[in-house]
């Protein structure tokens, strides 16, 4: 999946409460970890997907390559499907 042929639901928006943070719209709200805060605020943003698999691993050392591009990816799907993300 590439990143970059996305762009965000505008009836969604990403908030931050008690330290968590949650995407909400159109009558769903889910909790997000910072792998999916991290992936959110990059569909805005001029970036590959290659260039946010780098800037996860730069912050997450501990995790692959492979890791993370997966979970980007299972991510960006979830995104799809529950329509807080639409084909460019």
């Amino acid at each position: 999946m590439d990143i970059k042929s996305y762009s965000k639901n505008p009836n969604f928006r990403m908030r931050e409460v008690n330290g968590e943070y949650y995407l909400f719209g159109e009558g769903k709200c889910f909790l997000v970890n910072q792998l999916g805060k991290i992936v959110w605020i990059a569909i805005s943003k001029d970036i590959t997907h290659a260039e946010l698999i780098d800037k996860i691993n730069a912050k997450y050392v501990d995790c692959n390559k492979e890791m993370i591009e997966k979970d980007i990816d299972a991510f960006l799907q979830q995104l799809v499907s529950c329509n807080a993300i639409v084909d460019k």
